[in-house]
C-alpha cells in the first residue's frame, strides 16, 4: 500500500540582488556590518528588516516608496530596495552616505 506524504511548502526566502549596486571603499567596521547583513538575506533568506539587525546598529529606515538604507557606521550606508511581491533586496550603493 503506497502512502501519500505531503511536502510543505518550501519556505519563502529573501533573495539579494547586488546587479549594477555601486560600491564605495569601506573600512573593516564598515565591510562586517554590510557582510551580516547581506549574509542574512542570503545564507538565511531573512526580511531586510530582520537581516539589519545582524548589523548591529543599523537603523534599518524607509527613505520613499520602496528605498530603505541601514547604516554601515556614522558617515556610511547602504541604499536598497524593498521588493516586497518578488521577495527580493535589490542593493543601489554600498557605502558614502544618502
Amino acid at each position: 500500500m503506497a502512502v501519500d506524504v505531503q511536502r510543505a511548502p518550501e519556505e519563502a526566502r529573501w533573495t539579494l540582488d547586488k546587479k549594477g549596486a555601486k560600491f564605495k571603499d569601506l573600512t573593516k567596521s564598515e565591510e562586517a556590518a554590510f557582510d551580516a547583513f547581506q549574509n542574512a538575506i542570503h545564507n538565511e533568506g531573512k526580511h531586510p528588516r530582520e537581516a539589519a539587525k545582524e548589523a548591529r546598529d543599523a537603523n534599518y529606515k524607509k527613505l520613499q516608496g520602496d528605498q530603505y538604507q541601514i547604516r554601515l557606521s556614522g558617515g556610511s550606508r547602504a541604499t536598497f530596495l524593498v521588493q516586497e511581491a518578488t521577495m527580493t533586496v535589490k542593493v543601489l550603493q554600498v557605502g558614502g552616505h544618502t
